[in-house]
């Protein structure tokens, strides 16, 4: 919003409020809501256009936020200085107004590391804007109050005031790895500013197709037959419209017969099954009022929505990896919820099982929770596992193998395991059972017809160099 009324400003050649908003834009840099590479890009962007109005902002921006900018990335402030005196060169001598001229001292200042003195930067930006009114005293100067602390840190916020900013968790809400054109781009969608949850078109996260945002029609339909009491549902696609469009007391009632009894637990529940893609369902749980434990009901809805249905969603994947990307609380509530599913298999369903193995499988490949996360399983005793045990971890670990985006992927989550120490005894038992329990059912699966040819061999490429860096891995050699 704020950056479409610099656009507006400055289309409309309004210097007053384009110092403004750029002192604004500063502010918010400074108290840790904008990355430097966002300021580099509208510096970029500045620097291309190098009109008399495009100085002007340059000036109140660097003589506001500069060193910081310098400090945060070398680099990219090197880059900078080079663009503007290249364009400072093709304007040629007597090219340049008095505010380029001021502009350009500042950039060396910056470059050097040398702060102005306030008095010096306060007259000099005063001496540029009365230059740039050509000498006419009616009109005002804009640039006249860019002074703060001093040149080139005028925007620095006090060391109390940022571990304020901080303790609030201003990180959890700072624009990073976002440019100019992307904050100034209308008709944005979903949780555009995140790394990691920005539109699903985008191609961020990897496989987040359009089938795969299906939660409205699916994820309701299971809500409804587990509001039946069918804990055997295998609705297809008849059951896949019957969510679509659902109005907020209708998905109440689904919520009362999967029992969310409390309001934070209702309130994720119509956040995540009334939404039309992931990237929207993030984004109004991050919005909900929720205070202490009652943000760890989030999580808990949402691995209990996705092993309600009658099939693995990977619409449940993408977001709890947006959650945990967004918060560590959510990424550690994550784990330990999946923690208490492993502890009730005995009592599920195989249809809850498989939903179960094809999130754990989805939240491993993709690198949102360590392979660590299985060392609550003794794969020792493997041989006396109920039937239900066996199967979970089969599917879990063969949809493990497949989910990986490569063959490099799936080496690196075992060598990451088999590095740790403390990690040897899990990594020959998880080594064995690969190798004596999931090799041979994959073959049998495959005899079966169950199993494409083509999955099996990349499934047993991938399952012979994870046993391989397990089992020689000096941890479980040491284990042994």
């Amino acid at each position: 919003m704020r950056a479409r009324w610099m656009l507006r400003a400055y289309a409309a050649g309004d210097g007053l409020a384009c110092h403004n908003l750029v002192m604004l834009l500063a502010y918010c840099y400074s108290a840790g809501m904008v990355a430097a590479d966002c300021m580099y890009s509208v510096l970029g962007e500045l620097t291309r256009r190098f009109a008399e109005s495009d100085v002007a902002m340059m000036l109140t921006l660097l003589n506001a936020v500069g060193l910081q900018l310098r400090s945060a990335d070398p680099a990219a402030m090197k880059d900078f200085v080079m663009a503007v005196h290249s364009r400072a060169a093709a304007a040629g001598p007597g090219g340049l107004s008095k505010r380029a001229e001021i502009m350009l001292e500042l950039v060396v200042d910056i470059k050097n590391n040398r702060a102005r003195d306030v008095k010096a930067s306060r007259s000099a930006a005063s001496a540029a804007a009365a230059a740039a009114a050509g000498g006419d005293k009616s009109k005002p100067a804009v640039a006249q109050n860019v002074g703060g602390g001093r040149g080139g840190a005028a925007a620095v916020l006090q060391p109390g005031l940022l571990k304020w900013l901080k303790a609030s968790g201003v990180d959890d809400v700072t624009l990073a790895n976002i440019s100019w054109a992307k904050l100034v781009q209308p008709n944005k969608k979903g949780m555009w500013w995140h790394p990691a949850a920005t539109d699903a078109a985008a191609g961020l996260l990897p496989g987040l197709l359009a089938e795969h945002m299906h939660s409205s029609g699916a994820a309701a339909a299971a809500a409804a037959a587990a509001a039946d009491g069918d804990d055997e549902y295998e609705g297809g696609s008849g059951g896949a419209g019957a969510g679509t469009g659902a109005s907020a007391a209708q998905l109440l009632q689904l919520a009362a017969g999967m029992r969310m009894t409390t309001d934070a637990r209702r309130a994720a529940f119509v956040a995540i099954m009334g939404s039309e893609d992931c990237a929207e369902a993030c984004e109004k749980l991050l919005r909900l009022p929720l205070k202490g434990d009652q943000s760890r009901e989030v999580v808990r809805v949402l691995v209990e929505c996705c092993l309600q249905e009658s099939r693995y969603n990977p619409y449940y994947g993408h977001l709890a990896a947006r959650l945990a990307a967004v918060s560590k609380s959510h990424k550690v509530t994550l784990q330990y919820c999946i923690w208490d599913q492993w502890k009730e298999v005995a009592g599920c369903a195989p249809r809850r099982l498989l939903c179960l193995a094809g999130l754990v499988a989805h939240l491993l490949g993709s690198f949102v929770l360590p392979l660590s996360v299985v060392k609550p399983i003794d794969f020792d005793a493997c041989a006396t596992w109920t039937s239900k045990e066996t199967f979970l971890w089969r599917h879990t670990l063969q949809q493990l193998l497949t989910s990986f985006a490569s063959d490099a992927d799936a080496e690196s989550a075992f060598s990451r395991l088999a590095q740790q120490q403390a990690l040897g005894g899990l990594c020959k038992a998880l080594g064995l059972f690969l190798k004596l329990r999931v090799g041979p059912w994959l073959v049998a699966q495959a005899d079966a017809g169950v199993l494409r040819q083509q999955c099996l061999d990349s499934c047993l490429l991938r399952l012979a160099r994870g046993e391989k860096v397990l089992l020689s891995s000096t941890a479980a050699v040491l284990a042994g």
